[in-house]
């Protein structure tokens, strides 16, 4: 499996009956990899089904087949037949599965979150791009050690309710405590009751993602994260700032542009007791047509007025009187200069739905044809 030149031993195993497991072992008995499973499987094979120059695990239980790519995998295998001739059916589902102290485990394919789930301190969870990972309703992921999320825009990492059609609120979400650490990029998040929460001091990269039908997108809880060229839009709150906090959304150093789209959510920021780094941010917030708040700013607790620098920001128009009917209360704004056109990468839902069957049906007219598939699939989760 790792090309160490040495046979090793993989097992389809249960413990306590109540669990099911693959479990790798090298010459020496040494358990190398380790990976649970939602049902027994009866057969394994092993092929580089991605032509990628390393072993997969094949497995089949009843008419469906899985692939499980292993992440200490080398490159040796017995014939050419066996790369390229099986393909993922995509059905493959693992629970959530998280490390002992210090440890570091990968998350691939399909995840099952479950209940209240907590990833030590000074452990770590890395998800492999492509991954999707279903929530059950109420379940929750607390962050105390370091995830490491990082998508593609090709393959982005998705975590939803593992229902269609979910409401808002479906799943608690996602909450980065003090002291930990979190890189999440290209990730879509949805159905949570707060998309990502970010509390206290923490280590966060948090870029290219995108948050859609959360009651909270983003929450900031007595923290300033850095939040860049994210897509958040359909939550009843895209951005809510609490206790303090002052999420930037502007670059306080070197001027470049953020470039977030937060639009058409019910209220864009919630700003209670906080405040937001809006400044020469170059983002996108506005609703399409203009209806709600772009901001809510509460009173500060002290009875001081917050004022909102804000300069440099697209809110769907130029003409400042209707912009200041969606600032509450629009007189703690400083909002010129504006933007005259779109900053972000927002593209509503048809668009979205339209490049991706644009998309699909390229890659089948050129005869890519797993392309096809995969794309097809992902029109069908995330539109259906």
């Amino acid at each position: 499996m790792n090309d160490d030149a040495n046979n090793d031993i993989i097992c389809l195993t249960d413990e306590n009956e109540i669990g099911y497991y693959m479990k790798v072992y090298n010459i020496n008995g040494e358990n190398i990899f380790t990976t649970p499973l939602i049902e027994r499987l009866s057969n394994c094979w092993l092929g580089d089904i991605n032509k990628d120059s390393k072993i997969e695990i094949i497995t089949s239980n009843s008419n469906k087949v899985y692939v499980i790519e292993i992440p200490i995998a080398g490159s040796s295998i017995g014939w050419p037949g066996q790369q390229g001739n099986l393909r993922n059916s995509g059905v493959l589902k693992h629970p959530a599965y998280f490390p002992c102290d210090g440890d570091t485990v990968y998350w691939m394919n399909t995840i099952s979150l479950a209940g209240n789930n907590e990833l030590p301190e000074g452990s770590t969870v890395i998800i492999k791009p492509g991954t999707k990972i279903k929530a059950h309703a109420g379940s929750s992921l607390i962050v105390h050690g370091i995830l490491i999320a990082e998508g593609t825009e090709k393959y982005p990492i998705t975590f939803t309710a593992d229902i269609n059609g979910a409401v808002a609120g479906y799943w608690q979400g996602i909450t980065v405590p003090n002291h930990s650490s979190v890189s999440m990029k290209y990730c879509n998040i949805k159905d949570a009751e707060i998309g990502v929460l970010f509390e206290d001091y923490n280590e966060v990269t948090f870029s290219n993602c995108c948050l859609e039908n959360n009651l909270v997108g983003i929450g900031a809880f007595n923290c300033s994260p850095v939040i860049r060229e994210n897509i958040i839009t359909g939550n009843d709150k895209g951005i809510g700032c609490y206790n303090n906090s002052s999420p930037v959304l502007t670059d306080l150093i070197y001027e470049e542009h953020f470039k977030n789209g937060i639009v058409n959510n019910t209220t864009g920021i919630y700003i209670n007791n906080s405040s937001v780094s809006l400044n020469n941010g170059y983002n996108d917030i506005y609703n399409d047509p203009a209806t709600g708040y772009f901001i809510k700013l509460e009173e500060d607790s002290t009875g001081r007025p917050t004022i909102i620098n804000a300069a440099h920001n697209y809110w769907g128009t130029t003409i400042i009187d209707s912009i200041n009917n969606h600032l509450d209360p629009s007189k703690n704004f400083n909002i010129e200069p504006v933007c005259s056109s779109s900053q972000s990468g927002y593209k509503s839902g048809n668009s979205i739905i339209f490049d991706l069957l644009k998309t699909a049906y390229t890659y089948f007219e050129n005869k890519e044809y797993q392309n096809a598939e995969t794309t097809f699939k992902s029109l069908i989760e995330n539109y259906p």
